[in-house]
This record gives structure tokens, C-alpha cells and sequence, in this order.
């Protein structure tokens, strides 16, 4: 299973923790899996693998893969508590397990920014100006030497001008290479500091303990499910549902799901996250 870089790097937006493939599962209970590989899987018209799969991509990329759910609208309006309660109960024991720990590290392996590019030490940089100084030169040189009687003019000009650059580059008082060699040891530091940044952002981002990932969903789920007014007053207008309150109407698109995954689901799951985040230390 191969996670794409432009779902893992979705990461970094805070989103809804959306762990059970359907908008109406938002709990996470840990009890045995035993009935649930034999029940909820085949309610839900999918295999275990595919299960996995989904759960991989939501918990990484912070929406819900609902791809290939033949049951899907029929489980969202029946009894939504126990369907999230079972399937969550696979999730939590799939993200403890050693196959989602390896689709982690790739993942983060896959996402560790690289060293980028170190500013050329100033005997480097100059000798690089002076080849191609060179080949500029030689290739002016060459389109004289080739030009006709009636157009040996038109390149005379541009053949001096290479010349001078060329010799400018190998003039130790030329003002670029001394500007250079006089700011290297700035841009050298910069440079390090720039890398050391960008790798503690990359481990705080994707933390070596997968859990402390999961971790982070959590705590995105209580805060965004924090305030959720499931008695809100709702009109519908040209077919679509709007929130008669303007400032629900205003609210994102993980509060809206929270809404409609509803009390029996959110309430619940909420306990259960809770007594979770209490056990990650």
C-alpha cells in the first residue's frame, strides 16, 4: 500500500478526525475485534484490506476515504452508535498495529526534507564562473570566426564583450567573487540553520511514535467537536440544508460533519477520545 505524497502533505492542515470511513463513525472504542472482522466489515461491504487501507489514508491525509463503500448511505441512517462503535474498534486496534507502524515510517520517511542545496565554497563558485565564462567566450569566438563577410560586424561586438567577461572573471578584485567570499560564511551558517529548521519542523510534524501522530487527530477531533449544537435549527432552500443560525452556517466543513453525524455519535466518542488521549503518554 503506497501512501502519495499529496495525501500525506494534507497532513499539516488541521482537519476532523474522520477514523471510520463514514461520516456518521467519529468514535473510538477499544475492545476486542472478534465480531467486528465478522459483522461490521461485511455491513460494510469491504474487505479487511481495504478497511486498512482507508483508515491509513484518513488518519494521514485528515479526511474520510469513503471510496468503495457499497453500504454506506444505508449504514449512515441506521443505528450509526453501534456501526461506529464496532468498526472504531477495528480502527484502534489497526493503528496500534506493527502494519500501520510501517506505513507511518514509510510515510515519513518518504516526507523528510532533503539537505538542499549547500552554497558553493568561494573557490568553487569562482572556478564555475570562469569555465563558463569560457564557454561563452569560445562559443563567441566560434560564431565569428563562422560568420559571413556581411555579418562579421554583428558578432564582433558580442565576441569583445565575452572577452572582458572572461577576463573579469579571473580578476581577483572583481567586486562580485569578493562580495561573494566575504558573505560565504554568512550563507554557509543561514544555510545550516535553514536545514536544522526545516528537519525539527518535519519531527514535530510526523513524531517517530505513530501514536503520537494518531495522537494529534485526537486532539483535532475534541477541539473541533468541542461546541457542537446538535439542536440547531436548519431551512431548506432549493433542495440544500442551511443552518438558520448565520454563524453555524459560517462554521467549516468538520463542524458541519459533526452535526450531522449527530449526538448518538459525537457524544460517545468524545468520552471514549478523552479516556484515550489519557492513556497515550
Amino acid at each position: 500500500m503506497h501512501i502519495s505524497k499529496q495525501i500525506f502533505n494534507r497532513y499539516i492542515k488541521p482537519v476532523f478526525v474522520m477514523l471510520a470511513l463514514t461520516a456518521s463513525c467519529y468514535t473510538l472504542f477499544s475492545f476486542t475485534t472478534a465480531k467486528i472482522t465478522g459483522d461490521v466489515l461485511s455491513v460494510l461491504g469491504i474487505t479487511s484490506s481495504q478497511a486498512n487501507e482507508r483508515i491509513t489514508s484518513t488518519i494521514m491525509g485528515g479526511y474520510i476515504n469513503t471510496y468503495g463503500i457499497k453500504n454506506l448511505k444505508s449504514i449512515a441512517s441506521g443505528n450509526k452508535t453501534a456501526v461506529a462503535q464496532d468498526l472504531l474498534v477495528y480502527t484502534k486496534t489497526f493503528v496500534n498495529s506493527p502494519d500501520f507502524t510501517r506505513e507511518y515510517m514509510a510515510a515519513k520517511q518518504a516526507h523528510k526534507p532533503d539537505a538542499g542545496t549547500a552554497p558553493e565554497a568561494p573557490e568553487v563558485f569562482k572556478n564555475n564562473l570562469v569555465e563558463q565564462a569560457k564557454l561563452s567566450l569560445n562559443n563567441a569566438q566560434k560564431y565569428y570566426n563562422e560568420a559571413s563577410a556581411e555579418t562579421k560586424a554583428l558578432f564582433k561586438e558580442a565576441l569583445e564583450d565575452a572577452k572582458k567577461y572572461a577576463a573579469d572573471m579571473q580578476d581577483p578584485e572583481n567586486d562580485l567573487l569578493k562580495s561573494y567570499a566575504d558573505g560565504y560564511s554568512m550563507m554557509l551558517d543561514n544555510y545550516k540553520k535553514d536545514s536544522a529548521a526545516r528537519i525539527a519542523q518535519w519531527q514535530a510534524e510526523y513524531p517517530d511514535n505513530s501514536i503520537m501522530f494518531v495522537k494529534k487527530r485526537l486532539e483535532e477531533f475534541m477541539k473541533v467537536t468541542a461546541d457542537i449544537d446538535f439542536n440547531a435549527e436548519l431551512v431548506e432552500k432549493n433542495g440544500k440544508k442551511y443552518f438558520v443560525n448565520q454563524q453555524y452556517e459560517r462554521k467549516d466543513y468538520r463542524w458541519k460533519m459533526a452535526f450531522r453525524a449527530g449526538s448518538d455519535v459525537i457524544k460517545p466518542s468524545r468520552d471514549f477520545v478523552q479516556q484515550w488521549l489519557n492513556e497515550i503518554k
